[in-house]
């Protein structure tokens, strides 16, 4: 019997052009079926249609649209400045497809350069959870203060949420969701990346760790690894993942490093065009908006000059 791998994805409407192109690289890179799931946070229809055009490109695939509403499970849960409560959509994954044992969720800001096929083989040893430890562990201590404000064990290894493979059976056992939801409300004061810190105080201790070639980050690459560490990376790499906002996305900036896996992949989706057309608009906003700095500058320096010159006109009056 042929594999089929289910993927979730979860977005709305301003991330679906991304969400379009991460399904694309999956499909570019591996020969077997995949059923994708976007879980929907308000796409529009116009976009939902781009995003099913994409069997004009790949033939290996089914799409279905979950539609959810976010006030009705995340109303009153914390937002980023640039994540809104899609984010929580993730905790809703074994809840919604009972009839799937096993699942890949990933975020949309990410590439595969790799076939999914080996994430999605991987052995969860018992498990019913895979995701890859953070990082970012090497340039804060290992989350010592993170630890100790969520109360997780010190030689918990703490996780990235954007790359989860799920044992979607013991989660529905273990009734993770409202675990998850209860976590979410009870902290929801002290949460600096939400989802993430919920996700792992519920498996404090208790997943199973991947390799980091299933979240290469590039940008981390300067202070976390050495070259021979870095050489090793970029031989394995299956995921590349652009967490962050503004110029630390490939849409917004070409010159981003690994900005070309994501570039080189637009051009199999139906929102190439689109996906330009915010670019320019994004790279003249900051152009406009460095003028905008450049001049209240100028103007402040005008200020200082005059307030100079009025002073020394008054002390000239004696």
């Amino acid at each position: 019997m042929a594999l089929k791998i289910p993927v979730f994805l979860c977005t709305d409407d301003n991330y679906a052009p991304y969400a379009a192109a991460a399904m694309a690289s999956i499909l570019k890179h591996t020969k077997e079926f995949i059923n994708f799931f976007v879980i929907d946070t308000g796409i529009s229809k116009k976009n939902k249609r781009l995003i099913a055009l994409q069997n004009k490109f790949f033939d290996n695939f089914s799409l279905e649209f979950i539609k959810i509403d976010p006030k009705k499970y995340f109303k009153n849960f914390p937002t980023l400045p640039f994540i809104s409560s899609a984010m929580y959509g993730r905790y809703l994954i074994a809840e919604l497809k009972p009839e799937i044992n096993k699942a890949v969720y990933t975020d949309v800001d990410v590439v595969f350069t790799g076939d999914i096929k080996e994430l999605y083989n991987e052995s969860l040893d018992g498990f019913m959870l895979g995701a890859v430890p953070s990082q970012r562990g090497k340039l804060n201590n290992n989350y010592f203060e993170i630890k100790k404000s969520l109360n997780l064990d010190f030689e918990h290894k703490f996780f990235m949420s954007g790359l989860l493979l799920i044992d979607c059976v013991q989660w529905r056992q273990s009734n993770i969701f409202q675990k998850l939801m209860n976590e979410t409300e009870r902290l929801s004061k002290q949460l600096i990346c939400p989802d993430q810190e919920v996700l792992n105080v519920v498996f404090n201790n208790n997943y199973k760790p991947l390799d980091v070639r299933y979240c290469v980050i590039y940008k981390l690459f300067k202070d976390c690894y050495n070259k021979d560490e870095i050489d090793e990376i970029l031989k394995k790499q299956l995921i590349i993942h652009y967490p962050g906002g503004g110029d630390e996305k490939p849409w917004n900036n070409k010159k981003l490093i690994s900005a070309e896996y994501f570039w080189d992949i637009v051009k199999y989706t139906n929102f190439e065009g689109i996906i330009i057309k915010k670019y320019i608009l994004w790279k003249i906003r900051g152009y406009l908006n460095n003028l905008k700095s450049r001049f209240i500058n100028f103007l402040k320096k005008i200020k200082r000059k005059l307030q100079y010159l009025l002073r020394l006109q008054d002390k000239s009056k004696f």
